[in-house]
């Protein structure tokens, strides 16, 4: 069997192949100020915003508020998440309650 061949298979059976971005709650609550580059309505980020370019941003969801939207398609909405283009190395600065601090990992 061809080497390169062979070592797909290991690799597919052992489950191993390139990382999916994915949203991963640090079961804290916080919140930055500015620097939002989307929102999205809904009490979880949306999955589709988190990927390999954006690895470490993070999102911040809220359940309960009905104010503070960074963009119109939020406008209205009592649950929803922004998206920031920092990290969790970034000072929290933020003036609004703290919401869910979600980070986009690999």
């Amino acid at each position: 069997m061809d080497r390169r061949i062979h070592f797909a298979l290991i690799v597919i059976l052992a489950g191993v192949g390139p990382a999916h971005a994915k949203w991963v709650s640090i079961e804290a609550k916080g919140d930055w100020g500015g620097r939002d580059f989307w929102c999205s309505p809904g009490s979880q980020p949306e999955h589709n915003v988190c990927n390999v370019n954006r690895r470490g941003y993070v999102a911040i969801c809220w359940d309960d508020r009905n104010e503070g939207w960074p963009f119109p398609n939020c406008t209205g909405y009592r649950s929803w998440c922004t998206y920031k283009h920092i990290t969790l190395t970034t000072p929290q600065d933020g003036k609004a309650p703290p919401g869910d601090i979600y980070v986009c990992t690999p």
